[in-house]
């Protein structure tokens, strides 16, 4: 039997657990998926942006795909929520939580150093990019995660009426708002390191999400709000659409661009979120798949910039003249199945390990 052979009866084996909220992994399994093409589209944009072009090709997935982070925060508040128990000590809990996700992150970390060195490598400099995330451009996220995670307590406190989260909301919004400003005085960069303050909106309503949930026995009740989500969804996303493209047109740098439409991102974000948690899902071919995919989504997010370098590699090997939309199918047609046979392979390694450690 082949490998992708092997993968595929894995993913046909996934059927619809009794503990595991279909819509959740379906918004998990699409966010991991989502954060592949949003990376295998920000070469080609960035390079077509520096001539002042916008092909819709890699625009739109760009721009689609940019729910993807802020969904893994939101889907963070949420799996923290359900997944605590309410007679665990905090720093039982903290050391629980951490366990989980630091060691795939260090090695991960240190994998990047070695193979795509961001920078010169010493000790002090793999440990600010340990601190930071900064080994690869991606791995922000986790040491975001950590510190939110340090925070729980207070976060969680606040997520106990609509008020706080509406305050914690605003306060990620204005941040997001100020984020241009902030960057370019001397401890604003810091502060946004040491307090994400731009994340803890999302983490706060993931939080929120998930008591309604506990306290009522389901999901919240969000069938009427479903098309307002979408619809909202849709507007927010051409107008994203439309200021990046104008943008490009006037500044030809790609990074202006998308911080222009930056803080449309976070009513896009939840917009997407309360529309794919208020869709009642079935146990079809697609909904196995992305719960197969979003339980490996962390080993997916952490091994795909990688795997997307490994793609440009074969592509460079193969057609030394490749176009952008080469470079963009490559990134997407093969560094998702990598990505996530990564993954899959990690937490073989990962459980073999365990393994010889309990014998």
């Amino acid at each position: 039997m082949t490998a992708a052979q092997a993968l595929l009866d894995r993913v046909a084996d996934v059927r619809k657990p009794s503990k595991r909220a279909v819509a959740l992994d379906v918004l998990r399994g699409g966010a991991a998926l989502a954060v592949v093409v949003l990376h295998a589209s920000s070469g080609p944009l960035t390079e077509e942006a520096a001539l002042g072009r916008s092909s819709w090709v890699f625009l739109i997935p760009n721009v689609v795909a940019r729910f993807a982070v802020p969904a893994f925060m939101i889907l963070s508040g949420i799996g923290l929520t359900l997944s605590s128990h309410r007679d665990d000590r905090y720093p039982r809990f903290l050391r629980r939580r951490l366990s989980s996700i630091l060691p795939e992150y260090i090695v991960w970390s240190l994998l990047y150093t070695w193979l795509v060195p961001q920078h010169e490598a010493s000790a002090s400099t793999l440990l600010t990019d340990l601190v930071t995330g900064h080994a690869s451009r991606h791995l922000y996220f986790v040491p975001a995660v950590v510190r939110l995670y340090v925070l729980y307590p207070v976060l969680s406190y606040c997520a106990r009426s609509r008020w706080g989260v509406a305050g914690c909301c605003i306060l990620s919004w204005s941040m997001i708002w100020m984020s241009p400003v902030l960057t370019s005085v001397p401890l604003g960069e810091l502060l946004d390191e040491v307090l994400p303050l731009n994340w803890i909106g999302y983490f706060v309503l993931g939080i929120w999400l998930a008591d309604t949930r506990l306290a009522n026995g389901r999901a919240p009740e969000l069938g009427r709000t479903r098309a307002l989500a979408l619809v909202n969804a849709i507007a927010l996303l051409c107008a994203m659409l439309a200021i990046v493209r104008s943008a490009i047109e006037q500044s030809h740098d790609i990074e202006v661009a998308l911080g222009a439409a930056e803080p449309l991102v976070f009513p896009y974000s939840v917009s997407i979120v309360l529309w794919v948690t208020a869709v009642t899902f079935g146990e079809g071919r697609l909904e196995r798949f992305l719960t197969f995919v979003s339980i490996h989504s962390y080993g997916v997010y952490l091994s795909h910039m990688l795997m997307l370098q490994v793609c440009a590699l074969l592509l460079q090997a193969v057609a030394p003249e490749s176009t952008h939309l080469m470079e963009f199918s490559t990134g997407v047609l093969l560094g998702i199945p990598l990505s996530l046979g990564t993954a899959v392979l990690s937490e073989r390694a990962k459980r073999a390990f365990k393994s010889r450690r309990k014998a």
